[in-house]
């Protein structure tokens, strides 16, 4: 019989709750032996390793190693780019594997690697980022629409209400891109950050900037009163107040310390309780670049954005590092994926500064009204004192669609719309659509009053200043008409921020793919891979206790340690990335839960398995070596009498 104690006690962890067993433990022994059943059918089947990780004693062996599969590889492509197996036939041969050429790549730190999504086909990866990033989307699109009617309602309500809720939201919507994006299969701990990282900003970027802006009419937008600005500074004070203070409160974790672990029955439960919060390294570098992001976006029309959004980040810098220092659990160690991909995020937002600073420049006065009186107008149908009389006048003696506020030469304000026949008008201005029958004038006689007496300088007409919704790019005038309502530094200003955001989106453009493409372009004619990239520090890694070894786990939220996979017997403990208890590793080792799999030697008691073992050609866990160097093994039993494990 197996000895399921020890299967019990730690399962029993997850059936706990605010100090009150669940579930019995003879339910849960049956449903361990119905596993037990479901696992060894599983022991019977065939299984292929998907990735090999090999970690050298030196540099020098890593490098030459990339060196020869990449001249490898490099030489099968020119073969068949060339139809030519003739030459350089050893240089394959000597890293082929079965038949097959090896590929490798420098891989991600240790606690890094995500195990158990390791050999996950590309397809289903695709499918499962697809939908995540749709369901994303979709969350945006729900607070786009919430924040629509709160704008339109907010004399309801109050002012600052949307600006609160954006803020609001920027917290709880990248929650729910955690929970979508952990069911994406990644390889790694830093792909599944940069995954994290694109949605996160994705939601928050648009939140708090682009989103004002598309529900903002255009000609409110400078409008201090209902206007655009109003909203952007109620969107700064909002990020710099809620999100800071919602991080500090960190309600969550204190519900956990002080509510449910007083009421756990066991030390380990309760030690679960005060791991602390679980960060991500991507929603922080989120919480930066949103703050960036809208100064940018709003640098020309709200240049106190500038200060605003250097009071945030130093809110922000003290806020983290409280919670880093006192509250927060430890991050797992990364690769470069993250801040590779954040450089280019802050390149866009420089491009956002430049490219809609020739929009907000471009849009001044705000009104979409021209003047006749401008010289670029005064050519135009609208401008035509003629076809100004002919719109105010109709056959019937009805002036229809049009309001006209007259200002008589003597002084006296009008509000009959019209003075007497024989005065001269001096002002004439189209407001609003209006029926006015009830004046009984000769059309004739009108239209003659009004050639002769109204003034070009007096009369606008409708023109669109929006470029940003007209979607035109780049933003210059000459493209657009912009000299229809422009001032002359304006126009040689808008000019040159226009030509500016092209020539940022081209370096923009290279920044992110010319690396890739200059590879791609010189490994047509050599091996890129460059072993001297960066220099060799001759330090060997039996020699540095802080480097760890590529140990096959599972980490799981609901246990104090990662489960191991593998059989560590044959290695230096000393390489696994983290110290158990009292129990041992052997306690948190998934191949002691069930006997009888191919190669098993011992039980987690260190008894010879009782069951027979089940035939399999292959390995059913991973399988891990350790071959350190001979002196290693001389200072270990001069200082332990014997490795250690």
């Amino acid at each position: 019989a197996v000895d399921y104690s020890s299967v019990v006690s730690r399962d029993s962890i997850l059936k706990t709750r605010c100090g009150r067993t669940a579930i019995t433990e003879s339910f849960l022994q049956r449903q361990i032996l119905k596993l037990e059943k479901q696992i060894r059918v599983l022991f019977g089947k065939k299984y292929y390793a998907s990735q090999v990780f090999v970690t050298f004693e030196t540099e020098k062996g890593q490098r030459m190693a990339l060196q020869g599969i990449t001249d490898a590889q490099f030489e099968i492509k020119r073969q068949r780019r060339l139809r030519d197996g003739s030459e350089n036939s050893d240089v394959i041969e000597a890293v082929t594997f079965q038949g097959e050429v090896l590929e490798a790549d420098e891989p991600p730190e240790p606690s890094a690697v995500l195990w158990r999504q390791i050999g996950v086909s590309q397809k289903t990866r695709l499918v499962q980022y697809s939908l995540t990033t749709f369901l994303t989307t979709l969350a945006v699109l729900v607070v786009a629409i919430v924040v629509m009617y709160l704008e339109r309602n907010k004399d309801e309500y109050w002012v600052g209400l949307p600006a609160v809720f954006v803020s609001v939201m920027n917290t709880v919507v990248p929650a729910f891109c955690k929970i979508i994006s952990s069911y994406e299969s990644h390889d790694a701990d830093g792909d599944y950050q940069v995954s994290l990282y694109s949605k996160i900003t994705f939601v928050r970027w648009f939140n708090t900037a682009i989103l004002f802006t598309v529900i903002t009419p255009f000609d409110k937008t400078i409008d201090s009163q209902e206007g655009l600005l109003k909203n952007v500074f109620a969107v700064f004070l909002a990020e710099m107040v809620t999100a800071p203070a919602l991080k500090m409160l960190d309600i969550t974790s204190h519900f956990k310390k002080h509510f449910l672990a007083p009421r756990c029955k066991t030390q380990t439960e309760m030690n679960l309780h005060f791991r602390g919060t679980f960060y991500f390294l991507a929603e922080r570098y989120t919480d930066m670049t949103k703050i960036f992001f809208l100064t940018c976006w709003y640098a020309v029309i709200f240049p106190v954005g500038y200060f605003w959004g250097a009071v945030s980040l130093g809110v922000y810098y003290w806020t983290d590092k409280f919670c880093v220092m006192r509250t927060w659990a430890a991050a797992s160690a990364l690769g470069t994926q993250l801040s590779k991909l954040s450089r280019q995020f802050f390149a866009i937002n420089v491009l956002a500064l430049a490219v809609l600073s020739s929009y907000w420049w471009s849009g001044f006065p705000y009104d979409n009204v021209c003047s006749c009186g401008d010289l670029d107008n005064q050519d135009r149908e609208e401008c035509d004192v003629e076809y100004f009389s002919s719109q105010l006048i109709r056959s019937n003696s009805t002036w229809e669609n049009v309001t006209i506020n007259l200002e008589c030469s003597d002084g006296d304000n009008v509000e009959n719309l019209i003075c007497l026949p024989n005065q001269v008008w001096s002002n004439v201005t189209v407001n609003t659509q209006e029926n006015l029958a009830h004046l009984d004038l000769d059309p004739s006689e009108l239209r003659a009053n009004v050639n002769s007496t109204v003034n070009l300088t007096d009369l606008y007409f409708y023109c669109n200043q929006d470029l940003l919704r007209q979607y035109s790019f780049p933003a210059i005038p000459v493209f657009y008409g912009g000299e229809e309502w422009m001032t002359d530094d304006q126009y040689y200003l808008s000019t040159a921020f226009g030509w500016t955001s092209v020539a940022f989106l081209i370096g923009l453009l290279w920044l992110m793919f010319g690396d890739y493409i200059m590879e791609k372009f010189f490994a047509q004619f050599k091996n890129t891979y460059d072993p001297f990239a960066t220099k060799d520090q001759y330090i060997d890694f039996s020699c540095v206790p802080e480097i760890f070894g590529y140990v096959p786990q599972y980490v799981h939220k609901q246990f104090q340690y990662p489960l191991l996979a593998c059989d560590t017997d044959s290695i230096d403990t000393n390489l696994i990335p983290w110290e158990c208890d009292s129990s041992g590793f052997d306690y948190w080792n998934l191949i002691y839960d069930v006997d009888g799999w191919q190669g098993q030697t011992r039980t987690r008691s260190h008894k010879t398995p009782t069951t027979d073992t089940i035939p399999n050609s292959t390995p059913v866990f991973s399988v891990i070596k350790h071959y350190p160097p001979a002196w290693f093994n001389r200072e270990d039993d001069e200082a332990d009498g014997g490795t250690r494990s």
